[in-house]
């Protein structure tokens, strides 16, 4: 089974909880990278964004807060193939 994720910048779409981001911006004193998949847990003022960053199984890495220019939203459609 593989999934695919097909990442689209589309600014105006607001950033809600649940959502996944990707992280636009090294951040190498937190071991972090450009590229890196985060969720947002919420809104912790206007446009930042309390962050999880997870590896493959689900385990948390890090959770950062960042403003909303460092991060895109991912919309994303699920295909098996």
């Amino acid at each position: 089974m593989f999934c695919i994720i097909i990442a689209e910048n589309i600014m105006k779409d607001k950033i809600e909880k649940l959502d996944v981001v990707a992280i636009l911006e090294d951040l190498p004193e937190l071991g972090i990278s450009r590229g890196d998949i985060a969720t947002v847990l919420e809104e912790v003022s206007e446009k930042i964004f309390l962050l999880e960053i997870s590896d493959r199984n689900g385990k948390t890495i890090s959770m950062i807060e960042l403003p909303q220019k460092s991060i895109m939203k991912l919309n994303y459609t699920m295909e098996y193939a």
